[in-house]
């Protein structure tokens, strides 16, 4: 759980909204892009057992300004992807979860 934190929070960039419990050990955090858990929770990990086929629901999308920037520093974090494109990029986290790092038609490419 703690590896999944860190990937989401130093390599995505969001921030923990909640933590469950307030105190000691955590079995749950609630990230976000703001760190105010009435306004952007986005995404929950919990801690439990990693079942086979986990990764089969589908996957998660994050809007990104800038999709190669955000590929790119996700391969520099460890989690290379299978390629790197300007715009839309996939990449993985630490559990094998597909996240799709969605940049809107239209918005400034690298500059």
């Amino acid at each position: 759980m703690e590896r999944s934190k860190k990937f989401y929070t130093e390599v995505l960039g969001l921030k923990v909204d909640a933590r469950v419990p307030a105190q000691g050990e955590p079995v749950e955090y609630l990230l976000g892009l703001t760190g105010d858990l009435r306004q952007d929770t986005l995404i929950v990990i919990r801690k439990g057992e990693i079942k086979p086929g986990a990764t089969e629901f589908g996957n998660i999308t994050i809007v990104v300004p800038d999709g190669r920037k955000m590929a790119e520093r996700v391969r520099a974090a460890g989690y290379p992807p299978a390629r790197i494109v300007d715009g839309t990029n996939f990449v993985k986290d630490p559990d094998g979860y597909t996240i799709e790092l969605y940049q809107r038609p239209g918005s400034p490419a690298r500059q």
